[in-house]
């Protein structure tokens, strides 16, 4: 039959393994939700890169096919220079580079929105992996202090000794007499010293 130390040393260390096991599941759990998280993010900002092409390219399309058909205009009309032409060519090009600056802040501010959303994922990773860490110290803890329990419970009782304040005779398993002498012997320096109790 087991003692409570050692009753509580097994059900400490079932629970201590358990508060491992579980923190390292809870770990695992919460890399994977990063890691798929930060994939999320990288194909957002394919995506984000692939929308912002493909706006420039359709602004591109649209300006190439103002000044054709202001070129194609000067031609049929004989006309080598026009100043309200240029005019209008000068507008179609400041229009032009002001809808691609608006098309790149866009795309800035949607990496700027990923990148925050990456941060929070590592905050996020590090805030779960900190508690499961927490938690499975905290198991430990409490599976010492039960085992230092039992052990001080166990340790309190009697255990065939009988020791009384007024009593000269102490009596040992097997009946062996213990004098105060003989206590007072084995409590000194130099018995201990000796026999490095």
């Amino acid at each position: 039959m087991c003692d409570a130390v050692t009753i509580a040393i097994i059900s400490s260390g079932a629970t201590m393994m358990q508060a491992k096991r579980a923190a390292q599941s809870a770990g695992a759990f919460a890399q994977a939700e990063h890691n798929a998280n930060m994939q999320q993010i990288k194909d957002n900002r394919a995506e984000v890169a692939l929308e912002a092409k493909q706006k420039g390219n359709t602004l591109a399309q649209v300006f190439m096919e103002r000044q054709a058909s202001n070129r194609l205009l000067l031609a049929s009309s004989g006309i080598s220079s026009s100043a309200s032409l240029t005019a209008a060519d000068m507008f179609s090009k400041r229009q032009f580079k002001g809808e691609l600056n608006a098309v790149a802040l866009d795309e800035s501010r949607k990496n700027a929105d990923l990148a925050y959303k990456g941060q929070d994922s590592r905050m996020q990773l590090a805030s779960k992996k900190s508690a499961a860490k927490a938690a499975r110290n905290q198991a430990y803890i409490k599976g010492a202090a039960n085992i230092a329990t039992a052990y001080a419970g166990l340790s309190d009782k009697p255990s065939g000794q009988q020791v009384g304040s007024g009593s000269s005779n102490f009596s040992l398993p097997g009946g062996s007499g213990y004098t105060q002498a003989d206590r007072a012997l084995s409590e000194s320096a130099s018995f201990k010293k000796r026999f490095k109790t």
